[in-house]
């Protein structure tokens, strides 16, 4: 079975919740950076191209969520959205999420 996946441990942790519905997750992480949140389906899908139409539509009604969070409470930072999605060459185990980082 291998290790742990690091983003389901993050995601299932209550102190990390930012925000959730019934097909994703937002939740902080403070490494590498404080402020930086991540956005993932609660199903692990290795590539973004394997998302559902629903999953899709709730991972964005996420990131607005949270973007318009950190608008509203840092006066309109600068910040990066990152998708992180296995290559289709990947034979590991992983699961994809974007990542917001102020």
């Amino acid at each position: 079975r291998g290790a742990a996946c690091p983003v389901r441990t993050l995601m299932d942790a209550p102190e990390t919740l930012v925000w959730e519905d019934a097909n994703a997750r937002a939740f902080a992480v403070v490494a590498p950076r404080r402020g930086t949140v991540w956005v993932a389906p609660r199903r692990r899908r290795a590539r973004i191209g394997e998302l559902t139409d629903d999953e899709c539509r709730s991972i964005g009604e996420g990131l607005r969520t949270v973007a318009r969070a950190m608008c509203q409470a840092w006066d309109d930072p600068d910040f990066n959205l990152v998708a992180h999605s296995a290559s289709l060459q990947s034979t590991e185990r992983f699961h994809a999420y974007f990542e917001i980082v102020p």
